[in-house]
């Protein structure tokens, strides 16, 4: 069960002494059955897995507008930045705009092989996937004051897709191994059920095309461990709203490219203090479009973002942390750092920002004689770091929204 206001802001005018949001409800009830049965079989260098599955999504969404309604405003709710106090309740219209009942189903099955020739093992292996949507839209307020109303409707698709795996590894030494994959993923791009009326059908899945080589290893018994790895993920086929005849139609055009390097690295440091032990990851990534080109559905305006930065992707990601146990005490900890290089905040790259680092920490506490029972402490954002997150469009940035606070959880494990 979900609920959530969420207000879309408006380019704000300082002169006009009020900041302006779109009032605007989500409401969602789902709920999501899934099974799956999997077998191996191993004989020799030869190994086999395989697997059936299947999933169903049922979804009742409704969504609610409200505010003023005029050439101005969309559903517009203005507050003075002085008091916080709505200015125009009066003009204020509500619209149901969605009441739908959505069904998703998927089936697949998968088989995987591997075969052993001495340091060598091979990987070949294939996913099948059907999957269809069925959606029942009830009658809605079209969006006005006159109170049109659309009348019921359903919007049915189905699709499937065969998803592809290998991959080579070779064993160099007892410590040092090196491998090649290639892997592909995708989305049924389905989109929200909002959109999915005046979806076509006939579009493709969203694909994912995946190549990486790594090597990986550990050195002086184990007290220094490894890996790194170099990868290409293509995605294309993502779906695109254009303009055609002043009809808003959906096609498979964008395309996105994301290449870089990933290290991760452990460390016992025992020979320091007794069950120490230190983790370091590092990523580069470069993430671009290869084709953005699309006409807005709103305002009609083409955009051409090809070649731009992806919004929301860090150039440099990376982790620090420290792990300690005292056996004596029941007690295990771990306190890391998570770091957040530069990214783009809008689709033009008009503003980069980032750089960022939220420290952590989590401990599990066992008490003596109780092997049964884990009490758990986890803090995020341990030091409270005010972080915004940038809300943009295709023009630029509309505006800054906190990002959570210090967060504290705790837990209590039973083993029976």
């Amino acid at each position: 069960l979900t609920s959530a206001l969420q207000g879309f802001a408006t380019e704000y005018d300082p002169s006009a002494g009020s900041v302006t949001f779109t009032g605007f409800r989500v409401d969602g009830n789902t709920v999501t059955g899934y099974g799956e049965q999997q077998l191996s079989w191993t004989r020799g260098p030869w190994q086999v897995l395989g697997g059936i599955s299947a999933e169903q999504v049922r979804a009742h969404h409704t969504e609610h507008w409200t505010g003023e309604l005029n050439d101005t405003y969309y559903y517009g709710e203005q507050r003075s930045i002085l008091t916080g106090q709505h200015l125009n309740t009066a003009d204020w219209v509500s619209d149901t705009q969605l009441d739908a009942y959505g069904r998703e189903r998927a089936f697949a099955g998968y088989l995987q092989v591997d075969r052993t020739l001495g340091p060598v093992t091979l990987d070949v292996g294939g996913r099948y996937d059907h999957f269809e949507r069925h959606v029942y839209y009830g009658p809605t307020t079209s969006g006005g004051p006159d109170g049109t109303i659309t009348p019921p409707g359903t919007a049915d698709d189905s699709n499937g897709h065969f998803s592809p795996k290998a991959s080579v590894t070779w064993k160099v030494t007892p410590e040092v191994s090196a491998y090649v994959a290639y892997g592909q993923g995708f989305s049924a791009a389905f989109g929200p059920l909002w959109s999915f009326r005046s979806r076509q059908t006939g579009l493709n899945p969203e694909l994912a095309d995946n190549v990486e080589a790594g090597v990986k290893g550990d050195a002086f018994g184990g007290l220094l461990s490894g890996s790194v790895t170099v990868y290409r993920l293509e995605r294309h086929d993502l779906l695109q709203v254009v303009e055609v005849n002043g009809k808003t139609e959906t096609f498979n055009t964008g395309q996105q490219l994301s290449q870089g390097v990933e290290l991760a690295g452990t460390a016992r440091l025992d020979s320091l203090v007794p069950h120490l032990s230190a983790d370091v990851t590092y990523g580069y990534t470069e993430a671009y479009w290869l084709e953005d080109r699309f006409v807005e559905s709103d305002t009609l305006i083409q955009r051409d973002f090809t070649g731009k930065r992806v919004q929301g992707a860090p150039r440099h990601t990376g982790s620090i942390a420290l792990n300690q146990a005292i056996p004596a005490w029941g007690l295990s900890g771990k306190l890391w750092v998570e770091m957040f290089g530069d990214y783009a905040y809008d689709s033009q790259n008009s503003h980069i920002g980032g750089g960022y680092a939220l420290w952590n920490t989590t401990w599990t506490w066992t008490p003596p004689g109780q092997d049964t029972l884990d009490l758990g402490l986890t803090v995020r954002n341990l030091f409270d770091r005010k972080v915004n997150l940038i809300e943009a469009d295709d023009n630029g940035p509309l505006g800054a929204f906190p990002q959570p606070p210090r967060q504290i959880m705790g837990t209590v494990k039973v083993r029976f």
